[in-house]
C-alpha cells in the first residue's frame, strides 16, 4: 500500500480494519479511529471468521473475548470491500445503542437472535414478573417501569458471573442465555433480591403461605428441549406457564380455605344469674 493510501486509512473518521490480501490468514490492521473506539488490545488475531466474510455488510459482535457471551462485546456492522490491489477494507459501525432496550438498558430481542445464531445456547431462562399488573394498577406505570429497571439491574449484575447474558423481550418478559447450565440456585438468589424490592415497593398482606411477589421463570436446555432459539423459547414458555398455573392454583386454594373457615366466636364471659321469679295467683276482691 502506497503512502497516500496509508495516510487516508489511518485518518478515516470511522473505525476501520485492513487486511493485506483478500483471504489473508493474519490479523487485520486497525486504524486510529478503531483504536480510540475499541481500545488497543482487542484480540483481532482470534477472529478468523471476520477474514472469510464476503464483501458487503455483516452484523457481528466485537469484544475482547471473541464470543457472543462476553460482557464487553458490542454489536457492530462491518462493511467489507475488496480494493483493486487485493487488500480488504472493513468500515466498522457501532450499533450497540440500537440493540438496547431504551427503558432498562438490557439488550433486546434482536440482540438475542444475533447471539443465538452465532454461538450455541446451553440454557435459556424465560422470566416474567409476578403481579406486574398489580404494581401498575396500585402505584402507576412509573412504579411499574421502576420495577422492570430494578429487575434488569439485578440480572445485568448477576449474568456475567454465570457466563450468561440478559435480554428484555418486551413488557415484563426477560430472557437469560448461557452457553453452559443454569439452575434454580443461580436464579433463586435473584428471585429473593427482587422479592425484597417488590415487598418494599408494594407493601400489603399476602395470603398465608403464598409465595412472595418476585418473578417466575421457565428453563430450557439444549439439546433436550430443542436446538434452535425458537424451540428453546417455546419449551421455556411452556414451563413458565406451568409454574404460574401451579402458583395461582395454590394461592387460590389457600384463599378458599381461609374463606371457608367459620368466623371465630367472641369469648364467653361469666354467666349472668337472674333472680327466680314467682308468679302469685290473682285474687278476686270480695
Amino acid at each position: 500500500m502506497n503512502s497516500p493510501d496509508d495516510w487516508t486509512f489511518e485518518h478515516l473518521p470511522l473505525p476501520a480494519l485492513l487486511w493485506p490480501s483478500r483471504w489473508a490468514e493474519v490479523a487485520p490492521r486497525p486504524n486510529a479511529a478503531f483504536v480510540r473506539a475499541f481500545g488497543p488490545d482487542l484480540p483481532l488475531a482470534g477472529r478468523p471468521d471476520l477474514t472469510h466474510l464476503p464483501d458487503g455488510a455483516h452484523v457481528r459482535r466485537l469484544g475482547r473475548g471473541g464470543t457472543a457471551w462476553d460482557t464487553d462485546a458490542r454489536v457492530c456492522r462491518l462493511h467489507f470491500g475488496t480494493r483493486p490491489d487485493g487488500s480488504r477494507l472493513a468500515l466498522v459501525l457501532d450499533l450497540q445503542a440500537e440493540y438496547q432496550d431504551p427503558l432498562t438498558g438490557l439488550e433486546d430481542r434482536r440482540a438475542l437472535a444475533l447471539d443465538a445464531a452465532s454461538a450455541p445456547v446451553g440454557t435459556l431462562a424465560l422470566l416474567d414478573v409476578d403481579g406486574f399488573k398489580e404494581v401498575n394498577d396500585t402505584l402507576g406505570h412509573e412504579a411499574g417501569d421502576a420495577a422492570l429497571c430494578a429487575l434488569a439491574k439485578l440480572l445485568a449484575a448477576a449474568a456475567p458471573g454465570w457466563g450468561a447474558r440478559a435480554y428484555r423481550l418486551g413488557g415484563d418478559e426477560f430472557v437469560v442465555c448461557a452457553p453452559g447450565r443454569l439452575g434454580a440456585g443461580e436464579l433463586g438468589r435473584v428471585q429473593a433480591q427482587f422479592a425484597r424490592h417488590l415487598a418494599a415497593q408494594v407493601p400489603g398482606p399476602r395470603p398465608r403461605g403464598a409465595a412472595p411477589r418476585s418473578f417466575s421463570y421457565g428453563l430450557a436446555a439444549a439439546p433436550e428441549d430443542g436446538c434452535t432459539l425458537s424451540e428453546l423459547l417455546r419449551s421455556a414458555d411452556a414451563r413458565l406457564a406451568g409454574v404460574k398455573k401451579r402458583r395461582r392454583g395454590t394461592q387460590a386454594a389457600q384463599v378458599a380455605r381461609a374463606q371457608e373457615q367459620p368466623a371465630a366466636r367472641p369469648a364467653e364471659g361469666p354467666a349472668l344469674l337472674w333472680p327466680a321469679l314467682t308468679w302469685l295467683p290473682l285474687r278476686k276482691n270480695a
